[in-house]
């Protein structure tokens, strides 16, 4: 599987939120006094006025994610099947907060990731060892997504 990222750099909150909205799809939103779920790129009013610390959404093979450094906010995409060839491993984790995985009417559940791992580990002449590390993690939803699992 391939991916690319395209990052980039908002310097307001109002513009990490557009960010957000504008990827649409579903995901979380950590603010400074709240976890909350993003269903459909929708929050609740009290949520979407607050400062945004980190989030990240998933919309078909794209996931956003945005965090703040305490200056400014990176907004990062990943688009899964465009660049060069990864293996994927699909993870699936349950949350310790259990406000991140729930929507009023809608039970809570594990949160799933895509972690890319690349198809030729790095090798180390001098040590004669061969390195594999993960390039990217993107969220891919709430629920266990892995195939053959639904």
């Amino acid at each position: 599987m391939n991916f690319r990222v395209e990052v980039k750099t908002v310097d307001t909150p109002e513009a990490a939120w557009e960010a957000l909205r504008a990827a649409g799809g579903d995901g979380w939103v950590c603010t400074a006094s709240a976890v909350a779920r993003l269903d459909g790129g929708l929050l609740s009013p009290e949520i979407d006025d607050l400062p945004l610390l980190a989030a990240e959404v998933a919309n078909g093979n794209t996931t956003t994610t945005v965090r703040y450094d305490g200056r400014r906010w990176a907004v990062a995409t990943l688009i899964r099947g465009e660049g060069a060839p990864h293996t994927v491993q699909t993870v699936v984790l349950r949350s310790i907060d259990p406000r991140v995985g729930h929507v009023e009417g809608i039970e809570s559940g594990p949160v799933t990731y895509e972690v890319f791992w690349p198809v030729t580990p790095v090798t180390n002449l001098a040590v004669g060892t061969a390195l594999a590390e993960p390039t990217a993690t993107r969220f891919v939803g709430f629920g266990d997504l892995r195939e053959g699992s639904r």
